[in-house]
């Protein structure tokens, strides 16, 4: 025999040797499948065996997850020959309401290097009692945030904010959704116009500041009909005129409301409140609104005021008792374009 047979002979040997001579991680299953389960478990836990069928002592070096969403753990001491390790994988399932498949990679010190393991599943949302998520209602419709609503100053010449009240389903039957008493300028609409059975919506509602012909303060009672019930909405907004685009030069010429921003009923009803235009030319007073239906001026004509001149409105209160005029709110609509609404406040009872 040659020398070079006997060496090639040699290495083979030593070859198979080394090869039966390893820490082998063999692994029960590689792949673990949860099914469907509720979002309510919080987080799914499943343990990997393996046994090293090897020689020799095994070691798991590392441990990595394919997502933040899954989180592995494993056997830390070497596992000797015929004995077992595991590694875990602990996925939480809280608000991931979604199919799922996420991996673990095993690093070894022996064979093989790299195991790929695998868990899935699909996670379902918890099931929602409408009626405590929505604990108002209108009839058989729920509502969670059922309210009275108010849109601060809308420019004329625009639209308002969208404000939103959500309702829900909670009959096997559909609901529909109505109103009734809207103005033209509420823009108040469902979506969608009919609720399923467990179906979530919204009621919309904006201010079309383009189609109030009256400035100032408005307060309307709209109606919300569910099937055959009804509620009303308070739907309180305040429009002020917008002039056009003018110059300071021409700003400077035009009137200028000169105004107290508070009037004091004392303990009796009637006030008097004094304007006076320090511009350059007439200040017309055009409307009066309140947020206090028990308020009236004098007279509902416009009042023209010369400049340099002053005028005088007599308020009137028709309620039973002033100390309930504290807080109410006046505004008054001019042709002044620096303050188109004039807002006082009002007080009363001392």
């Amino acid at each position: 025999m040659t020398k070079f047979l006997k060496t090639s002979i040699a290495f083979v040997i030593a070859s198979f040797a080394t090869v039966g001579s390893a820490q082998i991680a063999t692994f029960e299953k590689t792949v673990h499948d949860f099914g469907t389960v509720p979002e309510s478990v919080g987080s799914l836990v499943y343990e990997f065996k393996f046994t090293n069928t090897g020689d020799k002592p095994l070691k798991i070096i590392r441990v990595t997850a394919s997502c933040g969403c899954t989180t592995p753990g494993w056997t830390k001491e070497p596992v000797r020959p015929g004995e077992s390790g595991m590694v875990s994988a602990s996925y939480g399932a809280k608000g991931r309401t979604y199919p799922f498949d996420k991996t673990l990679t095993v690093f070894t010190d022996g064979q093989p290097k790299e195991i790929t393991l695998h868990i899935k599943g699909v996670v379902t949302a918890q099931p929602v009692d409408i009626r405590k998520e929505y604990p108002d209602s209108v009839g058989s419709l729920r509502v969670k945030n059922f309210r009275d609503l108010s849109f601060p100053l809308i420019d004329a010449s625009k639209s308002s904010t969208t404000q939103r009240i959500d309702v829900a389903n909670p009959l096997k039957e559909t609901i529909s959704i109505s109103f009734e008493n809207v103005p033209a300028y509420l823009q108040v609409v469902s979506e969608p116009v009919t609720l399923d059975s467990q179906q979530k919506g919204a009621i919309k509602i904006y201010v079309d500041g383009t189609k109030r012909k009256n400035y100032g303060y408005a307060k309307d009672a709209i109606t919300l009909k569910a099937g055959n019930v009804k509620r009303i909405i308070n739907v309180s907004s305040i429009v002020a005129e917008v002039f056009p685009s003018m110059s300071g030069f021409d700003i400077d010429k035009g009137p200028r409301t000169v105004v107290e921003s508070e009037i004091d009923f004392g303990t009796g009803k009637d006030a008097r409140i004094t304007f006076k235009n320090d511009g350059g030319t007439d200040l017309i007073v055009k409307s009066f609104t309140t947020t206090n239906s028990s308020i009236t001026p004098s007279s509902s004509k416009s009042l023209k005021i010369k400049p340099g001149k002053s005028a005088e409105v007599k308020l009137t209160f028709k309620g039973a008792d002033t100390s309930g005029l504290n807080g109410s709110k006046i505004y008054f609509g001019t042709n002044d374009p620096r303050n188109s609404l004039v807002e006082i406040s009002v007080k009363a009872g001392m």
